[in-house]
């Protein structure tokens, strides 16, 4: 049985050896350690370039992670104030030491490097580097095996799913880490499965001359366990029983880690408290059951906000919340919202809150509200309610159902009309972009499918249906692609006019839309040339983000999109473009953003072609 330095050094507890080999290792790593430097290196030069060349079978990112010797990033080449890395002659050394031990934890036992190129420039000082490195062929995993620690007997279904959750197979290069990762899987799944106590324990037999391994993953499960009863510390506003609803489990239950952290979740959804603690106590554990703590931190009873911002949109705007929660028990909340802004002059909504209803992942709302509305085509006062239900429907998913009915007073090209809408809408959102405001990684999609004139008396009747995709991923390290794309339709189904009324079409342009055009400027105009609007519209963006300094980035994109009079109508040889560059600096709110964007493609009589605009948070 041999195990190796890297092994010895970070995993000696979970494995058991036979026997070790090391002196290739060691007798490399005292030739890297001992070979001579160039004379003209001296620290604490900058580094202006680190190449790593002959890397083909690892992640060099993750490799470069991992050495105390960094070079320029790209951004240098740019930000010409930013300082590039000092050179330390001992953290060189070590490197080459780190590299070695990195490739033999992923299997690579043959790998070496020739002798550092380094060149100096001590009028400059200046230092670039330069190591080569030969890989060779890695060691591959000839046998894996399952197998128990003792004689103890378990239902041999457990065996087979433990062995359904297990990435490696022979052939696979004998990767350390990959290994470990089996091993947590294995020790995650069985907590879940009501062994919280189990342990798993490697065992590799390699040969390091014929480059092969043998790895068996020793399982001992342990006691079978269930939950106990719950203790919940540190309430004194809010009733316990709130909290008791959002459990996902019952003492007697079998265990199941993941239910503690599903509990978590949704206790603190119910926003009464500022921080949820749960653990499970298992130093108070007596003939398998186990008793589970939880300790909270609560939320005032009232809070009051105020806002103010600037946007090139919305002008100046200011906002007033106040919040009651627990209204009238039950972790009920009512919060009143009045706001101001050029779009809005004017919005005043109450909402009533109830979790919890009929059971833990569905909640109500209700919600009257009056609404100013004043946009460069049409004026509204909307007055109305609605009514929805929510359900939470895994970790990312939730959906709901909405009904709203509102009575409508609109001018439009100096003509005062009054109307009934009543909308019955479906929607359905996943969402597992992270981080909140500046997200870096994960997606977000949605669906939403409107029915107006469904219910009661309305003089507008139609279907409109509205679904929009966003991705977000890190394409190298401190920089995120972001992408969207948004598609929706109008179908009209017979109404007191041949169109869609004009706060419920679709319009393009603006800061979060294409940022080419200001906000509704592209698509249909009226014969004032003003935005008419339509029933079909197409958006996509791509977006390049990448940080600069501390709390200020930049961004590059690309943005597509146009809106058609018609249903169902999308076609791409009429779209129009815009590009552009902006800035960002993140705040605690969200990043402020300055967006420059040109028109790529204008539109019939349009002369302008740079559009710029000022606003809170990213354009998507």
């Amino acid at each position: 049985m041999r195990l190796s330095f890297l092994h010895r050094m970070i995993f000696s507890p979970l494995y058991k050896t036979r026997r070790s080999s090391h002196w290739h290792f060691f007798v490399v790593s005292w030739l890297v350690a001992s070979s001579p430097f160039n004379a003209h290196a001296q620290d604490n030069y900058q580094i202006k370039a680190f190449k790593l060349e002959g890397i083909n079978s690892v992640n060099e990112p993750e490799l470069r992670e991992a050495l105390a010797t960094q070079g320029p990033s790209w951004t240098h080449g740019i930000l010409f104030w930013k300082k590039a890395p000092l050179f330390s002659s001992n953290d060189f050394r070590l490197d080459q030491q780190r590299i070695l031990k990195f490739y033999r934890a992923k299997g690579f036992f043959r790998t070496r490097i020739l002798p550092a190129e380094i060149r100096a420039d001590d009028e400059k000082q200046e230092v670039r580097l330069r190591l080569q490195i030969i890989e060779n062929e890695p060691a591959r995993i000839t046998k894996l095996e399952l197998l128990p620690v003792d004689s103890t007997s378990y239902e041999a279904k457990l065996w087979r799913e433990l062995r359904q959750r297990i990435t490696l197979k022979a052939g696979d290069r004998l990767d350390e880490a990959l290994v470990n990762d089996n091993r947590f899987v294995l020790i995650a799944y069985l907590a879940n499965r009501g062994f919280p106590f189990s342990k798993v324990e490697i065992e590799t037999e390699r040969d390091q001359q014929d480059l092969i391994a043998e790895v068996a993953l020793r399982v001992a499960p342990g006691k079978g366990c269930a939950f106990g009863e719950v203790e919940i510390l540190d309430t004194k506003k809010y009733p316990q029983r709130v909290i008791r609803k959002e459990l996902a489990f019952k003492p007697g239950q079998r265990f199941d880690q993941s239910k503690l952290q599903q509990s978590q979740q949704r206790i603190y959804r119910l926003e009464l408290f500022q921080a949820v603690g749960m653990r499970a106590l298992a130093d108070r554990e007596q003939n398998g059951v186990i008793p589970i703590e939880i300790r909270v931190k609560e939320a005032p009873r009232h809070t009051v906000k105020l806002g103010v911002g600037y946007g090139t949109e919305e002008r100046l705007r200011g906002s007033v919340t106040f919040r009651r929660r627990n209204f009238l028990g039950d972790a009920r909340r009512l919060q009143a919202e009045a706001k101001y802004s050029k779009l809005e002059p004017g919005r005043f909504q109450l909402t009533l809150y109830q979790p919890q209803f009929p059971e833990a992942k569905t909640a109500l709302q209700f919600s009257p509200f009056l609404l100013r509305q004043k946009e460069s085509n049409f004026q509204a006062q909307r007055l109305g309610a609605e009514i929805s239900a929510q359900r939470v429907w895994g970790k990312f998913s939730n959906g709901f159902a909405r009904y709203r009915f509102e009575r409508v007073e609109a001018d439009t090209s100096g003509q005062t009309v009054l109307y009934r809408k009543s909308i019955v809408t479906l929607g359905l959102f996943r969402n597992s972009s992270s981080p909140l405001f500046s997200p870096r990684r994960g997606m977000f999609t949605s669906f939403e499918a409107d029915w107006s004139g469904l219910l009661f008396d309305a003089d507008f009747q139609y279907l409109k249906g509205t679904f929009e995709i966003r991705r977000y991923s890190e394409i190298f390290p401190e920089a995120v692609l972001a992408s969207r794309a948004k598609l929706g339709t109008i179908r009209l189904l017979g109404s007191i006019t041949p169109v869609a009324p004009p706060e419920e079409r679709y319009y393009a342009g603006g800061s979060s839309s294409v940022r080419g055009w200001r906000r509704q400027q592209l698509g249909p105009k009226d014969s004032d040339e003003l935005p008419f609007g339509g029933n079909s519209l197409f958006e996509s963006s791509v977006e390049l983000r990448i940080p600069l300094w501390k709390a200020l980035g930049a961004v590059s994109f690309v943005d597509a999109g146009n809106v058609w009079s018609t249903s169902v109508t999308f076609p791409l040889d009429d779209l129009h473009y815009a590009a552009g560059c902006g800035l960002r600096y993140e705040t605690p709110i969200g990043p402020a953003r300055l967006d420059f964007a040109w028109k790529l493609n204008r539109q019939f009589g349009e002369v302008k072609r740079l559009e710029i605009h000022l606003s809170v948070g990213q354009a998507f």
